[in-house]
């Protein structure tokens, strides 16, 4: 239909995760007059997935926006090291992954003794008005319960008192200026999803010149070689349902990241607290 009103060429540009396309998409793709995509994952994925019109890698549109950290501004002014993660509350994004390596690296795994979680950090968790993902957090502290002598308790407020703080952010009204905040006054972010085609969240968080742990698979080739950003690796493996989408089986692959990998670089970041910088010129 776009072909027939306009008189010049139509051009899709788009994003995929893993590393082949659904058939519907395939069918949408092969419509246009060509295709651009941001990474050249994609563009593999496009083309060995059957797409035959012409794939240009073009880099990823952004809106404006200022990363310049305001002046006085004291990274020191909070006593905890933040970590957060951005996405939806979906199997592809990870959250769970996030958490757990969260818990491992600073639970208080003790026997027979008073749990003491490490108590300087924290995990700023926002998502987009998802039902079901408080019970999620508190079935996986019930499952990761760290000490052997003992249950978790019934008590959810005891449950949590056991782990690290978590801070969820479950609204879905959020505008430009709430994310900005968000990256200012946190220090690294925690992207550890099993499959990206890009990830604006952490392009952003690298502007903003926070440290980044994240997974090196698929589209996130395009993070560059600098202090900040901390590839974590991973294992290729056929992916499994989502319920937050129908496009995903077992012929594709995406990945699992090395969580242990992650929750050692969480100790190491929050124990040295390095400082925001300024890594716009690699991009």
């Amino acid at each position: 239909r776009l072909t027939a009103e306009f008189a010049g060429p139509v051009v899709q540009l788009t994003t995929w995760e893993t590393n082949r396309l659904p058939t519907v998409c395939v069918k949408s793709c092969n419509t246009f007059d060509a295709v651009w995509v941001p990474t050249e994952w994609n563009r593999r994925a496009l083309a060995d997935s059957g797409v035959t019109k012409p794939i240009k890698v073009f880099p990823h549109p952004h809106g404006p926006a200022k990363y310049d950290v305001p002046k006085g501004y004291d990274e020191d002014q909070d006593a905890k090291y933040s970590f957060y993660w951005i996405g939806a509350w979906s199997e592809r994004k990870n959250p769970l992954g996030a958490l757990r390596a969260y818990f491992h690296a600073f639970c208080g795994w003790k026997t027979g003794a008073p749990l003491t979680p490490y108590p300087n950090v924290r995990l700023v968790m926002k998502t987009g008005g998802t039902s079901g993902v408080e019970a999620d957090i508190v079935a996986l502290m019930r499952a990761m319960w760290p000490d052997e002598q003992s249950k978790p308790p019934a008590d959810i407020a005891a449950l949590r008192a056991a782990y690290p703080e978590v801070v969820l952010i479950n609204d879905n009204t959020w505008g430009r200026e709430q994310v900005d905040a968000l990256h200012l006054h946190s220090n690294c972010l925690v992207a550890l999803s099993r499959a990206e085609g890009w990830n604006l969240p952490l392009y952003e968080a690298l502007l903003w010149g926070n440290q980044a742990i994240y997974a090196d698979f698929g589209g996130h080739e395009w993070v560059p070689d600098c202090a900040i950003a901390h590839p974590m690796r991973c294992v290729s493996t056929p992916c499994h349902a989502d319920p937050q989408s129908q496009l995903y089986n077992g012929s594709q692959l995406w990945a699992e990241p090395d969580l242990g990998e992650a929750a050692r670089r969480m100790r190491k970041l929050a124990a040295d607290r390095p400082i925001k910088r300024d890594v716009r010129a690699k991009f």
